[in-house]
């Protein structure tokens, strides 16, 4: 019996230290993940920005000034992130309001108030600084409708294009596991002013 008890523990160990050994081999035969991890974010922020404003009188004479932008907006964005990297892409509607012209000099255009609506699109790629600390570059382009209105003197006025766009640098900081911190700032192509976005988002 005593035999038989010796034999059935070498047999047990033998089997025991194959199944160890099989397991081994598979985990390392077994290929890294290379696919990217997917999270969907809803996102919240504030936009503002300086155009160049055009304004033209009844007489052909012109003056050019300057128009804030300031507003808030929502958006929906995507992105994939890899160990060292990533890239996402992203879009949302924004609308706030506008002040530009100079009421002390030249044509003394002014105007507050001025209502705008924004559309945007926004491709990004990223470097990972850490497990929730993201650092790159986001190439934003916005079509925006706004409607400089004529002052009492017959003056009109036009601000940038319907259409801009620029290039920003880009920061992300996860606060716990459902929010990210989001700013984004750079200048605006063509007018060549400062561009700011401030947001929040959450992790979907």
């Amino acid at each position: 019996m005593k035999q038989l008890f010796i034999i059935s523990s070498i047999v047990l160990l033998s089997l025991s230290g194959f199944a160890q050994k099989k397991a081994n081999t598979t985990a390392a035969s077994k290929p890294s993940r290379t696919a990217p991890l997917e999270r969907w974010l809803l996102t919240g922020e504030a936009n503002t920005w300086v155009e160049k404003l055009a304004v033209n009188n009844t007489s052909g004479g012109s003056q050019e000034s300057k128009a804030s932008y300031w507003g808030f907006g929502v958006g929906l964005e995507k992105n994939f992130y890899y160990p060292k990297w990533g890239w996402g892409v992203g879009g949302g509607l924004a609308s706030g309001t506008a002040v530009g012209g100079d009421a002390n000099t030249g044509l003394k255009y002014f105007q507050a108030r001025v209502p705008w609506m924004a559309l945007r699109v926004t491709p990004r790629v990223f470097w990972r600084l850490g497990a929730k600390v993201d650092f790159g570059f986001d190439l934003s382009t916005y079509y925006k409708n706004s409607e400089w209105p004529t002052d009492a003197n017959g003056q009109t006025a036009t601000s940038g294009s319907k259409l801009i766009t620029g290039g920003f640098a880009d920061l992300r900081a996860r606060i716990g596991n459902s929010f990210e911190y989001i700013q984004s700032f750079g200048m605006v192509y063509k007018d060549e002013t400062m561009y700011w976005r401030i947001g929040l988002a959450y992790r979907m």
